[in-house]
């Protein structure tokens, strides 16, 4: 015998009874950004090596995208001693033990400082920046002045 047909329903779940999809989605996003931020950094907020050259490489393609939006020149500058590079007031720090050396072109100096000035058509005054820390973590950055493309060696 089949047991009598109920028309009572379960009672609804509260709204708020847990995490939607989009909820979750936001928090593990939240994460990885955290994570991957804070990865390249060393003691107290100091970059690693390659964060340090990932920084000037993006910094280096910045400067010459905006040089073509804007159809102004652009100039990447490089102080050595005071550790800083960057375009303009958007500056990010070096290791402290990271030695660096520039080569660029003496009428791309701004303030006496080494820099890479890119023009409106892409083309850059061209420049090497050599990077190294520690024994065996060198890398040489090579901006090509025809053309403004920026290389890793």
């Amino acid at each position: 015998m089949k047991p009598p047909i109920s028309s009572q329903t379960e009672p609804a779940a509260p709204a708020d009874a847990g995490l939607t999809l989009l909820e979750l989605l936001v928090v593990m996003t939240v994460l990885v950004l955290l994570a991957t931020g804070l990865s390249g950094l060393g003691p107290a907020g100091v970059p690693s090596h390659e964060e340090s050259v990932r920084q000037i490489m993006a910094g280096l393609t910045r400067a010459r995208t905006q040089a073509i939006q804007r159809a102004a020149p652009v100039a990447y500058v490089i102080d050595p001693d005071r550790r800083r590079h960057g375009i303009g007031a958007a500056e990010a720090a070096l290791p402290p033990e990271m030695r660096i050396t520039v080569t660029s072109a003496a009428e791309a100096a701004q303030d006496g400082l080494p820099s890479v000035l890119f023009f409106p058509d892409g083309s850059a005054s061209g420049g090497r920046i050599a990077l190294a820390s520690g024994g065996a973590e060198r890398d040489i950055i090579d901006i090509r002045w025809l053309t403004g493309a920026i290389r890793r060696e």
